[in-house]
């Protein structure tokens, strides 16, 4: 079901409308569903630009797109972690039980991403451990 209060995605393209059967004049607000070709051609010119918003006003475009990047590489880490190391939930409670299992966990990711280093990065971490 279609709402006029719900325009996220694709149908912020959309507009309802009936038209009068006398004039043929459109009327918001009724059970036909028409498309926005203004909307859609608004959004068109931004296809393919994405944009960044920093603080750093001292780094090139080169510099903050190159960090940028680096964050990608830093969050896939952390998604390995948890998901192909199992590093959550932790089942132990002693500080140090903590420590070794978290230091376990970092561990098998260095050595992961050093398999994909000398593979130049041609097998992912679950095609790896798989194999």
């Amino acid at each position: 079901m279609f709402r006029e209060t719900c325009k996220k995605g694709g149908k912020r393209y959309l507009e309802l409308y009936t038209l009068d059967q006398l004039t043929h004049e459109k009327k918001r607000f009724a059970p036909f569903i028409g498309i926005n070709q203004e909307a859609i051609d608004f959004d068109a010119q931004f296809d393919g630009i994405n944009v960044l918003v920093t603080s750093e006003v001292h780094m090139s475009d080169e510099e903050i797109l190159a960090s940028y990047k680096e964050l990608a590489k830093i969050e896939d880490s952390f998604k390995v972690t948890k998901t192909e190391f199992d590093s959550r939930p932790v089942y132990v409670y002693k500080p140090e039980h903590i420590e070794a299992h978290f230091l376990s966990c970092f561990l098998a990711l260095v050595l992961m991403r050093i398999l994909q280093y000398k593979m130049d990065d041609k097998m992912s971490p679950k095609r790896i451990i798989n194999a």
